[in-house]
């Protein structure tokens, strides 16, 4: 993928972008990558059914337990 880099003027940016008042600087980096939308994945649906928590172990001690297990192991 190509990208842009550029050092720029901010008051040059002004025309093309909204800059909020309080970003008070002369000379920024601009970077510019090309916008493909077909790259953009559409958000997944949050369904909290598929979350399990606390509540569907049976045994939270012996989960633990495995969890620290497993950072010995590494």
């Amino acid at each position: 993928m190509e990208a842009i880099r550029q050092i720029v003027d901010l008051d040059k940016l002004g025309s093309v972008i909204n800059i909020p008042k309080g970003f008070n600087y002369t000379k920024v980096e601009v970077i510019i990558f090309p916008a493909d939308e077909t790259i953009q994945k559409e958000k997944e649906k949050f369904i909290p059914e598929s979350f399990y928590g606390i509540s569907s172990i049976s045994d939270p001690a012996e989960a633990v337990q495995n969890m620290r297990d497993e950072w010995d192991r590494i």
